[in-house]
């Protein structure tokens, strides 16, 4: 083996220094120049190394200042063969909207053959658009994904940031298995990513080195040991270094046949062997780390590049088996909760809830372990102003949980940075209040069955139809007939006054009947309208009047949210985060929108966690508006909370995953298996009826109860009032008859009230000694009745009544 001495000239020299260390290196016995990729030194020591006849070799892609010469070998890729092969790679996956990307115009350069070529090609577009050199991607990105609507990305620049970009494209949920993105920087392979977003983001990176063959293990394993790259993972040869090996390699076996050159070197003397040394590399049939060196042009450029494709990954394995995911938690009753006694107890057996046992059951159908967290931010997931999420969500994106198990809501905008498996659970928002007071009825309760109005009806109707039986008695002149035995009539007085026809409608009203009969036709007909009427009214009072007297009614001052959006009383809030504020922010419905704008107009309202809500509603005249599978839980605990209204919308609950996660589906259809065999039911009953303190206000039967006084007291008071005022009346009618018989007696009012009232009890209430003189007296007129009738009694002869024939007997 023969060693060659290599001048490899460094960026830190002068500009008059190239030559002269060139001139210094031949006279010791240089073989061969390597160049770098630092102008103007690598053009002087070119033009230098070129004059004399030495052979050198470009070891860097070549800028467009860069001018080569007969005796220069440019064993680097011409940078315009990775546009040819992303084109190749793009018609091979038939994409027909492509976007590239690139920072600089000479980086364009390198790949504008996939620009220009695709014009020639149908049904293929692509657009170029340039990346800023550094700083917030997520403008742009928004703009390929929303206004573009583009899937297919091509990436031609350096590997510095371009993680940074991956990573705010998996945040706008640009990293799923619709999304393809290809990198054709020569270094790309160079890329360090977290393992999470390698498998998140579909990557297709080219690369010149075949990283599976014998050499590129051996010069891993070299560069490793000697602390040059990491030993994490085999694709982190950079090609700067492959392409040095490469060079070495070839110049070493080109000498070979050649022989070391024995002759006087001197700078101003030509090297006769310098291009026997460059013919014999042009002809050597060479395989390296970057490929074989079997052809080049007339320009000693290399030819028959292959560019490999080892870093395309789709998502890992969709097998979940035997693997351990990292998950993270958020507290809340009972989804998420920490046992009561956790000293003794670490990792996952410090928490219990619905969802734990919800995950223990998944992992047992799928086969794999989990590890618990709690998010750090106690937050689910909101968008912040500068675009990205915090929260459960956040943490899905970075790739620090590989599923995030809350009651985490599915909506529109989660689901465009994040997956979800199918709902675990169905709801709704709903408002939560406290229970009003029990009201017993009043001591009037008997008129409840019966609006105001209906009452007011119903006393115009009994004057109206009063006065409409008396009308018609008046004009009626068969109201003043009455039909006796043998068909005949007879004129009697018209018995319907207006003081009788108000007790005959009344007395129909009462259902108690009067002495009074209708005689005409037309009397009769109102009449039996008149019953009709009172037999519907009172069957409709009755059939309602029990409710009201047994019932004990609690009167809620709001009943739905548009009552709780027209007032002003009762303060209404949400939690300070999450899908339902979201749901209210985003609504177009004139009632939500408007209890937004009262909630954001007083920022006191939102709260920071559901128990904090709860405990705002019992201590205050407050309405927390809540999802309402958390408001069935409270409700089962706390006797004096209660639902308002129905549900306001219809969403549902669902573990998350990262965008394009392959988990997904198993994880989906094991919670469809459980669903089936009503395991998500029982886990609902266990956690909502019977853990802690579940069940407590479980509705009672409503039972027949016993009336109380107050409940039938008021009936009494109208007794009372009745009578009083039938006394008064009484008085009335007294004073009127006594007045009457003072004016023709002569008499004051008062004896002659006195009189009446005595004579009335003494014919009422008669005493013993009266009775028995009466007795007396009704014997008396007897007998002198039968004593008179003894008078005038006549005898008959016995002859007169003898028979005029005998009687046989």
């Amino acid at each position: 083996m023969i060693t060659a001495t290599i001048v490899l000239l460094l960026s830190v020299c002068s500009p008059s220094t190239p030559s002269s260390i060139v001139c210094y290196a031949h006279s010791r016995g240089m073989l061969a120049l390597f160049l770098p990729n630092e102008f103007p030194y690598d053009l002087l020591a070119a033009n230098y190394a070129d004059t004399i006849g030495i052979p050198y070799f470009r070891l860097a892609p070549r800028s467009l200042l860069q001018q080569f010469h007969d005796s220069a070998i440019d064993l680097f890729p011409d940078p315009r063969s990775f546009g040819t092969a992303a084109l190749g790679f793009v018609k091979h996956q038939r994409w027909h909207n492509v976007v590239l990307l690139q920072r600089t115009a000479e980086e364009f350069t390198d790949i504008q053959d996939l620009v220009t070529e695709s014009y020639f090609i149908e049904h293929l577009k692509v657009t170029p658009k340039v990346l800023p050199s550094e700083g917030d991607y997520g403008p742009i990105l928004k703009r390929l994904k929303i206004q573009m609507n583009a899937r297919n990305i091509v990436i031609h620049t350096e590997p510095r940031g371009l993680a940074e970009v991956l990573r705010e494209a998996n945040v706008l949920g640009m990293c799923s298995k619709d999304f393809g993105y290809v990198l054709t920087h020569p270094d790309a392979t160079l890329l360090q990513m977290e393992s999470a977003l390698w498998a998140h983001c579909n990557v297709t990176a080219f690369s010149m080195l075949d990283y599976f063959s014998e050499e590129a293990r051996r010069m891993h394993e070299f560069l490793s040991r000697a602390g040059i790259i990491s030993s994490a993972s085999k694709y982190t040869i950079p090609l700067h270094i492959a392409v040095w090996s490469d060079a070495l390699r070839l110049l070493n076996s080109s000498l070979q046949p050649i022989g070391y050159p024995d002759e006087q070197r001197r700078c101003d003397v030509p090297f006769a062997t310098g291009r026997a040394i460059r013919d014999s590399v042009l002809k050597a049939r060479f395989s390296g780390l970057t490929g074989s060196f079997c052809q080049w042009d007339t320009a000693k450029k290399r030819l028959l590049f292959e560019h490999n494709l080892p870093t395309r990954m789709e998502g890992r394995s969709t097998s979940i088996r035997n693997r351990t995911l990292k998950v993270t938690v958020y507290l809340e009753e009972p989804f998420v909760m920490l046992k009561s006694e956790t000293q003794n107890q670490t990792g996952n057996d410090r928490y219990e809830g619905y969802l734990i046992d919800l995950l223990q059951r998944i992992a047992e159908v799928r086969g794999f372990r989990y590890v618990l967290h709690e998010v750090r931010d106690k937050s689910y997931g909101v968008k912040e102003a500068h675009g990205k999420w915090n929260g459960m969500v956040g943490e899905l994106q970075s790739g620090e949980a590989d599923l995030a198990v809350a009651s985490l809501t599915i909506s529109y905008s989660r689901s465009e940075v994040i997956d979800f498996t199918v709902p675990y659970m169905h709801l709704g928002i709903s408002i939560l209040f406290k229970k009003p007071e029990e009201t017993h009825p009043s001591l009037f309760a008997f008129l409840s069955p019966l609006s105001v109005e209906v009452w007011i009806s119903m006393a115009g109707s009994y004057i109206v139809a009063s006065a409409a039986i008396w009308l018609l008695a008046k004009i009626s002149p068969y109201e003043n007939l009455r039909q006796e035995d043998d068909g005949s009539f007879v004129e009697c007085p018209n018995q319907f006054t207006l003081f009788n026809s108000f007790w005959f409608t009344v007395s129909s009203l009462m259902q108690q009947g009067a002495d009074l009969s209708p005689r005409a036709g037309s009397t009769r007909l109102g009449a039996a309208f008149w019953w009709l009427f009172t037999l519907i009214f009172i069957s409709s009072y009755t059939a309602n009047l029990a409710a009201f007297l047994t019932a004990q009614r609690m009167v809620s001052p709001i009943e739905s949210a548009n009552d709780l959006a027209e007032q002003t009383k009762i303060k209404f809030g949400t939690l300070g985060r999450g899908s339902t504020m979201t749901f209210f922010n985003e609504s177009k419905i004139d009632i939500y929108e408007k209890m937004w704008k009262t909630m954001t107009s007083q920022p006191g309202l939102f709260v920071n966690s559901s128990r904090e809500g709860i405990e705002r509603v019992l201590s205050s005249d407050y309405a927390y508006l809540m999802e309402s599978s958390m408001l069935e839980y409270a409700v089962e605990r706390n006797c004096q909370l209660m639902q308002i209204g129905g549900l306001l919308d219809q969403k549902g609950y669902g573990i998350g995953l990262p965008k394009g996660s392959p988990y997904r589906e198993p994880i989906s259809t094991a919670i469809l298996r459980l669903q089936e065999t009503t395991v998500l039911t029982e886990l609902k009953e266990k956690w909502w009826k019977k853990k802690r303190g579940g069940g407590i206000c479980t509705p009672q039967k409503v039972t027949q109860t016993e009336l109380g006084a107050r409940s039938v007291g008021g009936i009494f008071i109208v007794l009372l009032v009745g009578l009083l005022v039938a006394i008064f009346a009484s008085a009335f009618e007294l004073i009127k008859k006594a007045t009457e018989t003072a004016q023709t007696q002569s008499t004051s009012v008062l004896d002659s009230a006195w009189k009446d009232v005595k004579k009335s009890f003494d014919e009422r209430r008669p005493s013993r000694a009266r009775a028995e003189a009466k007795r007396a007296e009704e014997a008396e007129d007897v007998e002198q009745e039968e004593e008179q009738e003894e008078k005038h009694i006549q005898f008959v002869p016995l002859e007169a009544l003898r028979p005029e024939r005998p009687v046989d007997l």
